[in-house]
């Protein structure tokens, strides 16, 4: 059984594939499976791929028969992957050529479910690397290397970004809780990842800065302004499985709290905010909005912001007070 599957959605990657390609066959750790799944690329994403697993044979080359998106990808790489862990990538991204080992390392000497490294972005029209200050905030965990959910039960979905390719995923335990990724357009990772969170036994850590995420004008975040209700969704679809498996109550602050951030960065970055504000005003019916009070929200500007969404009036005389209460103190 190999160690670790790294998991890889194509999608028109080819001007940054190959680097990514060889950042995960030239680990230092050997022993892993990787797979490929193209999600009907029209470009030469899947000659390159054919090229290097011509050379490789750890890698599994799957073409999918239509487009699914990165979420259906995954799902279809979980369905195949044989390995211990799983590790997804995305096909523009790259690592160090010591990462799978550390983390797969650290996970199987702590047994954890999750594991989650730091990582930077690389800007590429600048070609400049940048520190992700928010990727992993240590000072939520209270000392913790390795902890259970429920004992950051109210930072749980603020202690650590909702993306994916930071994160070392157990197989075993993916495949006894059932988790997969919603097949929308964006914003697919933190259901799956949230969810898988809510559901460990014991996550752990390392600080080393291992991957690096690139951004780009042909970035998967461009598709927020095409599908700009796919934030929506994605937060119904975690709190959906967070009911389900009976979690939502225990981390149904730290959710509320994480839903207002996420909400209000989608809409002052999307360029559609009539489409934002509807179904933001929406999801502030699903939580059910109305029953926390200003201390319950971590930042209270966020309590703001959602007041003049819900209940407009009521958020600007909360607000005139506000002014007038920092002018005359």
């Amino acid at each position: 059984m190999p160690k670790v599957s790294v998991i890889v959605p194509i999608y028109n990657a080819e001007c940054y594939l190959e680097q990514c390609l060889d950042s995960i066959i030239n680990q230092t750790l050997s022993d892993i499976e990787i797979i490929l799944i193209d999600d009907c690329s029209v470009d030469s994403s899947f000659e390159i791929c054919e090229r290097y697993s011509d050379g490789d044979s750890r890698i599994k080359l799957i073409r999918q028969n239509k487009n699914c998106g990165a979420g259906g990808c995954r799902n279809a790489g979980i369905k195949y992957s044989t390995a211990e862990y799983l590790f997804f990538f995305d096909a523009d991204d790259f690592m160090e050529l010591d990462t799978l080992e550390k983390l797969y390392e650290k996970a199987k000497s702590s047994d954890s479910d999750i594991l989650i490294c730091n990582s930077r972005e690389y800007i590429e029209e600048q070609q400049v690397f940048k520190d992700i200050t928010n990727s992993l905030d240590l000072s939520l965990l209270g000392g913790r290397k390795i902890f259970n959910p429920i004992d950051v039960k109210e930072k749980l979905f603020q202690f650590c970004v909702g993306w994916a390719w930071d994160k070392l995923f157990k197989h075993d335990f993916i495949k006894k809780e059932e988790l997969n990724y919603p097949c929308i357009k964006h914003s697919e990772d933190l259901s799956f990842v949230f969810s898988a969170l809510a559901c460990a036994k014991k996550i752990t850590y390392i600080e080393d800065k291992c991957v690096f995420h690139r951004t780009h004008a042909d970035s998967l975040s461009a598709t927020r302004n095409i599908a700009p209700e796919c934030f929506y969704y994605a937060q119904l679809k975690l709190k959906e499985i967070l009911e389900q498996k009976g979690l939502y109550k225990i981390y149904e602050k730290s959710f509320v709290n994480f839903c207002l951030k996420f909400s209000k960065w989608h809409m002052v970055t999307v360029k559609d905010n009539k489409a934002m504000k509807k179904f933001f005003k929406q999801l502030l019916k699903e939580i059910d909005f109305n029953k926390f009070s200003d201390s319950d929200i971590y930042d209270y500007s966020l309590y703001l912001f959602a007041k003049s969404s819900y209940h407009p009036i009521i958020a600007l005389l909360k607000r005139s007070i506000l002014i007038i209460y920092i002018n005359f103190s």
